[in-house]
C-alpha cells in the first residue's frame, strides 16, 4: 500500500470524542468492542463502569492495546472512572473492554470514551506518513 503524507497538525485540531455504552443482564459480562479500521489507531480517553450492588468476581480487561493490555479488579459497586490520558491502541486493531459479570442478580454498566485517528509515523526522511497497516 503506498503512503500518504499527513500534514503533522492535522492531528492536533480538536477530534470529537465517540462514547459506547452497553449494560448487560444480571450475571453476564459487558464488552464494548471498537472495530479495526486500517491504518487507524483508536484512543481510549475515558471508562466508565458500575455494578448494580456489589459484584463477586468484579473485574475490567482491555484488549488490542500497544505494548500492555490492561487488567484490575473491581471489588464495589461503582460507578467507577478511570480517567486517563490517552491510551492508544495498536494500528488497524479492535480494542475490546470487557466488564465481566457481577454474579447473581448483578447487572453491569460499562461506558467507553475514545477518539479514532489516522496512525501516524515519522519515516527515515523525517517525514509524517500515515496509512501504514
Amino acid at each position: 500500500m503506498p503512503f500518504q503524507l499527513l500534514d503533522p497538525y492535522a492531528t492536533l485540531e480538536p477530534k470529537p470524542t465517540t462514547v459506547a455504552a452497553a449494560t448487560a443482564a444480571a450475571n453476564t459480562a459487558v464488552t464494548i468492542t471498537i472495530a479495526a479500521q486500517t491504518g487507524y489507531r483508536h484512543y481510549l480517553v475515558q471508562l466508565i463502569w458500575s455494578y448494580s450492588a456489589t459484584p463477586t468476581g468484579g473485574r475490567v480487561t482491555i484488549t488490542g492495546l500497544k505494548g500492555d493490555d490492561y487488567d484490575w479488579d473491581i471489588t464495589s459497586a461503582g460507578p467507577g472512572p478511570a480517567n486517563f490520558p490517552p491510551v492508544a491502541g495498536d494500528i488497524s486493531t479492535a480494542v475490546v473492554v470487557t466488564l465481566a459479570a457481577g454474579s447473581g442478580s448483578v447487572v453491569g454498566k460499562l461506558n467507553v470514551a475514545y477518539v479514532t485517528l489516522p496512525a501516524v509515523v515519522v519515516n527515515a526522511d523525517g517525514r509524517w506518513i500515515a496509512g501504514v497497516a
